[in-house]
């Protein structure tokens, strides 16, 4: 028990936690309930570390442990972790948030943040870019983590609309939560959840054309991410600063900060499509005339996306292919890429990458 309370205090680095969270398991042998709760937050230290199939192992372990006991209190979060781990890695059980939403709903005691199957379905719909229907759970679970004083919870939930603004096109809404979320980690002194905000906040200045401001922000990001051992925001924060190269036409310098990223993300399992890597990476290789690369690159993007189903990567991947198409003076096949693009944009809100 002292070991696992040492590991969700969250001082150190992630390696260092996810060592007491191994050891705290050796102690726990044959003891499900004490398993189940230590291996839903190993999965999702292993998440932030860049392991995502360790994460999606230890997550579905301790859903075995809750299973057997049988407890809807444990059974609830084990499943909210394991449809985390499971959307990362694109790997979904059917029905399984579904089933943990209901849990939860008849459990009628909060759960915070990462134990909620209702915030890991707001999290899929996100992915899917269901927006409009992600919103209003995420806004509630902010409200409520707000009445009981769970500034954790609430913090995490506020990353998450920064998220959903950002997509949705309400950069100004977006910002809004980023600065009420960077008061809360100055609070909570939680370095990583600070760097996750910032980067957020540096994504969406980077969009609005607010370069300084995105530049300072994804360094300070990238800071903190090196510090604390997290192996995904820096890929994404590296990301934002070949979205800044980008928009300003300097296609070697976007290539150089993107051409590696979507391998990183592959080398770790991360299959989720929903952000700017794939596509700005595709982009600045096609401007700088490296085809191949982009093509190969290209390929495993459309099969995310068809596999994912998520509107945002079906619609910025058809635009990558008529980027492609282009380039390589196939100008029907351009034009039908492009046509298919506005089409599925026309399934979503936000007007930027239209």
């Amino acid at each position: 028990d002292v070991l696992f309370e040492l590991a969700a205090g969250r001082r150190g680095d992630l390696r260092e936690i996810n060592g007491l969270c191994v050891e705290a398991l050796a102690e726990a042998a044959g003891d499900d309930t004490r398993r189940a709760r230590i291996l839903a937050f190993l999965s999702w230290i292993r998440l932030i570390a860049g392991d995502v199939r360790g994460a999606s192992g230890a997550a579905r372990d301790g859903l075995r442990s809750a299973e057997r006991v049988g407890d809807p209190a444990l059974l609830a979060p084990a499943i909210a972790r394991v449809a985390m781990a499971e959307l990362w890695a694109l790997d979904i059980t059917p029905g399984l948030v579904e089933r943990g939403v209901e849990l939860e709903q008849r459990l009628g005691a909060p759960l915070e943040f990462h134990e909620s199957p209702t915030i890991a379905l707001a999290r899929r719909l996100i992915s899917l870019s269901d927006l409009d229907r992600a919103r209003p759970l995420l806004e509630a679970a902010a409200g409520r983590a707000m009445d009981r004083g769970d500034e954790a919870s609430r913090g995490h939930v506020l990353f998450h609309l920064i998220m959903l603004e950002w997509f949705a096109g309400r950069w100004e809404r977006a910002l809004e939560h980023a600065r009420a979320a960077l008061q809360l980690g100055e609070q909570l002194g939680d370095d990583q959840f600070r760097g996750m905000v910032l980067h957020a906040g540096a994504l969406v200045d980077a969009h609005r054309g607010d370069l300084e401001a995105a530049r300072a922000a994804a360094a300070e990001a990238a800071a903190i991410a090196d510090a604390v051992a997290d192996a995904i925001f820096p890929i994404w924060n590296e990301a934002v600063l070949g979205h800044i190269e980008l928009s300003l036409g300097n296609a070697q310098h976007a290539a150089a900060h993107l051409r590696a990223l979507p391998e990183r993300l592959v080398s770790l399992g991360w299959n989720d499509p929903a952000d700017t890597v794939w596509p700005d990476a595709i982009e600045a290789l096609v401007n700088v005339g490296e085809l191949e690369q982009a093509g190969t690159y290209l390929k495993h993007y459309e099969a995310l996306a068809e596999r994912s189903r998520s509107v945002w990567a079906l619609a910025t991947a058809a635009r990558c292919r008529g980027l492609l198409a282009a380039a390589q003076s196939a100008s029907e096949a351009a034009f039908a890429a492009f046509d298919c693009a506005l089409a599925e944009h026309d399934r979503m809100p936000g007007t930027f990458e239209r």
